[in-house]
């Protein structure tokens, strides 16, 4: 039942049990959930898998609020995001999974489609709970081959917390693919993205409708800013970066 969400569900979802002034509050301020990183922890153990995807498919998934109010007639909780349903094949194993098996796992995104998922690789952080598989919010970082055969992301990856900044510079390398193709990107997403590629000339080189990265940060770096940033600012605790990777 959507009342008896657990915490760890909460935080995936960023959903907020409501009343109507609740619901006025919410609306008044333009829509706007910020994530419970100050939550206490769930009573019961939250498991981490944490993995270097392909991606197999992201389909939409109906609104679990608006079912249990049209069930029951009460508007019980509000989730300002659209849901998917993401099933991915393990590539590179970081914690709690083998390679190829297929995790199929569910994603909250305020913004739309998960911008991670343009790409058909991703380092994806989630959370296996009594209420089923979650993304932790946002935690996938889409992921690139090199040309020596290892994953990286394109660009910088950063965290910006409260007390807190974590970030590792970007520094030269050499992918094995165009990160992005015009004729495999969808025409309102190459038009929004390509002012981005182009006032990061450093980043990405644009030519003949494909667009290259020329700098990005290691999947294990990518890692460890996700864990001792988000992760840790949400109490989720995770492995160091195994070694022999």
């Amino acid at each position: 039942m959507i009342h008896r969400i657990s915490v760890a569900l909460r935080r995936a979802l960023m959903i907020k049990p409501c009343n109507i002034s609740v619901l006025i509050g919410l609306l008044a301020a333009f829509g706007t959930v910020l994530p419970a990183a100050a939550e206490p922890a769930d009573e019961r153990t939250v498991e981490t898998l944490v993995f270097v995807g392909e991606l197999v498919s992201m389909e939409p998934m109906a609104n679990p609020c608006e079912e249990e109010s049209k069930r029951t007639g009460t508007l019980s909780c509000i989730i300002m995001d659209e849901l998917y349903r993401a099933r991915y094949r393990v590539v590179q194993p970081v914690a709690g999974t083998t390679a190829n098996t297929e995790v199929t796992f569910q994603v909250a995104d305020h913004y739309g489609f998960p911008a991670f998922a343009n790409t058909p690789h991703a380092l994806l952080f989630v959370a296996v709970t009594d209420d089923g598989n979650w993304l932790h919010k946002y935690q996938g970082v889409p992921m690139h081959r090199t040309e020596d055969g290892q994953w990286a992301a394109c660009g910088e990856v950063d965290y910006r917390g409260v007390d807190e900044a974590l970030s590792h510079r970007a520094k030269p390398l050499t992918f094995a693919e165009p990160i992005a193709r015009r004729d495999a990107v969808p025409p309102d997403a190459w038009k929004r993205m390509l002012p981005w590629w182009k006032e990061r000339a450093d980043t990405y080189r644009i030519s003949d409708g494909q667009v290259r990265c020329l700098k990005g940060i290691p999947v294990q770096e990518a890692y460890e800013i996700v864990r001792q940033g988000v992760m840790k600012a949400r109490e989720v605790r995770l492995p160091p970066w195994p070694t022999g990777h």
